[in-house]
Order: structure tokens, then sequence, then C-alpha cells
């Protein structure tokens, strides 16, 4: 099956040939669209203050709506029908990089719901492409609800039995791809534990009956255990304790997991309150404490080289559709 994929690009006008400069990848999530997460983000203007790029890729739906992303356990047509979003992602970020003078030390991804799943596996696949990753109500993993186990993202799902949904909070998630070789990958998430759409506690979804999805506590232990982590974290309340924070700092590489409960939060994104709802959470700019996350976790220069990240690459089979401010090509799957 054949698909048009696209992406929106911003460059900041502090931007310089020569000059390498971060990128940071934004996805959207499922029913929306990476125009729309632009407009409502926040790192558009963010990047303008700060002189990194911004990737919003394009998902793929009916028509061009009802866009989702295959995360490998989720979600809707783009998984059902085995979109490669991994190969879309991939060649996306090698496509920018081949335009633009990117620093290898400084690609970031950052998801929200679908969008973060995505992420979440982009960064189990390809450790070494990216330093940190940021998500807003996503999980690592779960199953529909017919299925007898679970599916993580970084496996296949057809040959992937990992853990059971009454896993225990406490206890991490397995993680079997990584090895004392795997590059960490820094992981900040963000999950309000009112939300019905991908449940904080881990479950059935309210808003998809057929979604069974694992809690935010094991997404974060996956994490943990996979970037290596020792010790326990460290907790801090903001915001009247309506948010409690949690920090593991001790992990491979200088790398960290940071776990920021949201109090009474759906399924939104932090800086974009509905009218009437949650106001105590007014002041939390979701995209300036990613930037800040992602500015003290890019990788050095010899852990760049390590991890085996790939050079900026002509990109082969590709026909480009330019616009002012987007790019698109086509597919073929």
């Amino acid at each position: 099956m054949g698909f048009r994929r696209e992406y929106l690009l911003h460059v900041p006008e502090s931007y310089v040939p020569g000059r390498p400069a971060p990128l940071v990848v934004v996805l959207h999530g499922a029913f929306s669209t990476g125009e729309a997460t632009a407009r409502f983000s926040g790192f558009t203007e963010l990047a303008e203050r700060n002189g990194f790029v911004v990737l919003y890729p394009e998902g793929v739906g009916l028509f061009g709506l009802l866009q989702h992303w295959n995360a490998g356990f989720c979600c809707a047509m783009a998984q059902q029908t085995g979109v490669d979003d991994i190969g879309f992602l991939h060649e996306a970020i090698g496509e920018v990089s081949e335009r633009l003078d990117i620093d290898p030390a400084q690609v970031f991804l950052v998801g929200t719901s679908n969008g973060g799943m995505l992420a979440f596996h982009y960064a189990a696949l390809h450790p070494e492409q990216v330093a940190a990753v940021a998500t807003m109500a996503a999980s690592v993993g779960g199953r529909l609800i017919f299925e007898s186990q679970d599916h993580f993202v970084g496996e296949s799902p057809v040959s992937l039995a990992m853990a059971s949904p009454t896993l225990p909070p406490s206890s991490p998630a397995p993680s079997p791809t990584a090895t004392e070789d795997t590059p960490p990958v820094s992981v900040l998430m963000f999950h309000g534990n009112a939300d019905e759409t991908v449940p904080f506690y881990g479950g059935q979804s309210v808003r998809h009956a057929s979604a069974w999805f694992l809690s935010a506590d094991e997404s974060a232990h996956f994490w943990v255990k996979r970037n290596r982590c020792e010790g326990m974290p460290e907790v801090s309340f903001q915001y009247d304790a309506k948010v409690r924070r949690k920090a593991w700092t001790e992990c491979a590489q200088g790398s960290e997991v940071v776990f920021y409960e949201l109090a009474g939060w759906g399924h939104y994104w932090p800086n974009k309150v509905p009218d009437g709802d949650l106001e105590v959470f007014r002041g939390l700019d979701a995209a300036s404490v990613i930037w800040e996350f992602f500015k003290r976790n890019a990788r050095k220069p010899e852990q760049v080289s390590a991890a085996g990240h790939e050079a900026a690459r002509p990109v082969e089979g590709l026909a480009r559709v330019a616009a002012e401010e987007s790019q698109s090509f086509s597919e073929t799957d």
C-alpha cells in the first residue's frame, strides 16, 4: 500500500548554514495533525527564541483525516495495515539533516498520546539516533482487549510476550533488547492521573474500549531499566502539590528519566487548558520544560561517535514536493 507522506518544517530566522542546529521532532496525537500540533504546542515560538529546527511529521489516515501512527502495538489503521512509520521517521530526519546543518548530538523527539508511543518506539529501536524523548499521555505498551499478551515498543508485536498488565507499578518493565552497550536515551514523561484515553493506572481505555494500555509507572520503569538507572528517584511537588515530579538521575552515561504526574489532569497538552478546567495548570508550559530537559541531555561528541549516529546522507527513491513551510514526499510501503 502506498501513502503520500508529509511533514512541516520550521527553520528559525536565526539559522545559519554551517552552524549545526538542534532538531526537535514533534509527533501529533491520534486524530490530530502536525499542523494543529504546531499551532498549540508552543514549539514553533520556542524555536524562534532558542534557535532549533522543528519537524512536524504527519501520520496516516483516511483522506488525510483521523491520522494515526504505527507504534508497534497501536494504533488504528496505521498499526493494522503495518504502515512503516519508523522508516518514514528515519527518512524524514535523514532528509532534514541532508538539507540543513543539524547537530547529531541534539536530535530530540516529542510526542503526544499515539505520537508519544511512536517516539518511544523509535527511541527503543534506534537509540543511537536520538539523545532524548519527551511524551505526554503515552504508554510503552499494551494490547487489544481480546489478546492474551502485551506488546512493548521496540519489539515486533507478533513475537513479543513481555509483561502482564497486572505487573506491579514498582516492578521495572522488562526490556530484553537493551544490553550494556545500548545507548541510553533520556526520557521525560507527562501524564495526567485522570486520563481516560491512555489510563494513568493502566488497563482498558474508556474512550477506546478495544485497547488496553500499560500504566504510566510501568512506562517510566521501562526506561529506568533500559537506561540502567540506580537508586531511588528524587521526588518533589509543584503547583500546590498538584504536580508530582519523580527523577532518576543516576543512569548510564549521564542520562535521566523524569516523570511528571499531573493530579486531576486528563488527555490534554499541559499548556492549553479547556475553558473552566484546572486553572492551576495554566502556568505549566510543557514545551519550555521539555526544551530545558533537552538542553541538558544533549549527547557529548564521544557519545555520538560511540552510538554510531548515521551522518546525513542522500535520500533515494523520494519524490519531493516543496511548499513554503512544508516538505512532502511519497513513500511506498
